[in-house]
């Protein structure tokens, strides 16, 4: 579904490339990032298992937002309909990428992906948001708060200061993370009721194509020349440091 009105795009194709979001789907699909998917599960089992138990009759509703390709926001719906069989949990995922809902859409057709922008007021009503999950994407903390239900469940997942650190040696990439999630606490701080964080660090032993796929997957891509791309693309193996930041609120007010 593509509500992304003209006026709301800075170019003819906003978002993720193509190249990129195949490169993404292919090395998810391989299931380097299953760690991180299967904690994201567990969150949202939980707190739906609360929800379902006061609420009997209540629609519930998971919002991606930055969906990309739907790998998490699927693994959320069939990891919930192993223990449910409740109905009335929509599943619905956001991004500014055509291309990237069309993916989504095609493999994970029981969930509804939206081509939107989310720094513009996304069409959904306002606290009718039970999870709202955002994984290395942009974040819009006023949308958020007003589609989340009070005591809704935000995740949010972040780079870790090693995150990577591998490649974006071989890229020549110089830039500091790690902050992120730090940062987005407090500005949270004043809406938002921090529960905990939690921290996944491991290491990857990759192979090409995955290391390729990596590579293509991420911004620092974009930012090396075509020389080090080759030399990239060329490495047999890698070894790589995985450092996610899972930060988890619940709406005040």
């Amino acid at each position: 579904m593509n509500l992304l009105p003209v006026t709301h795009r800075r170019s003819s194709h906003p978002g993720d490339s193509k190249e990129m979001l195949i490169s993404r789907k292919q090395f998810l699909d391989r299931g380097h990032y299953l760690q991180l998917s299967d904690l994201i599960n567990e969150l949202v089992e939980n707190y739906l298992r609360e929800e379902i138990i006061c609420q009997t009759d209540a629609t519930r509703i998971v919002l991606d937002a930055g969906s990309g390709t739907g790998y998490y926001l699927s693994k959320i719906s069939d990891h919930i309909a192993k223990y449910s069989t409740d109905k009335c949990v929509c599943y619905v995922g956001v991004d500014i990428s055509k291309t990237a809902c069309r993916i989504a859409s095609k493999s994970d057709p029981g969930s509804c992906y939206i081509v939107a922008n989310i720094f513009r007021k996304l069409p959904l009503v306002e606290h009718s948001v039970d999870v709202l999950l955002t994984v290395f994407a942009p974040w819009n903390k006023v949308e958020f708060e007003r589609l989340l239900k009070v005591g809704g469940l935000l995740i949010m997942v972040t780079p870790g200061a090693r995150h990577l650190e591998e490649l974006r040696a071989l890229a020549n990439i110089a830039s500091e993370i790690g902050q992120t999630a730090e940062l987005r606490k407090q500005e949270l701080s004043h809406e938002f009721d921090y529960v905990n964080s939690v921290a996944i660090e491991s290491m990857l032993d990759l192979r090409q194509p995955d290391i390729t796929n990596l590579f293509r997957m991420t911004p620092y891509y974009w930012q090396t020349s075509m020389e080090t791309r080759t030399t990239i693309e060329h490495i047999p193996q890698l070894i790589v440091s995985v450092d996610f930041r899972i930060s988890i609120y619940r709406l005040i007010s």
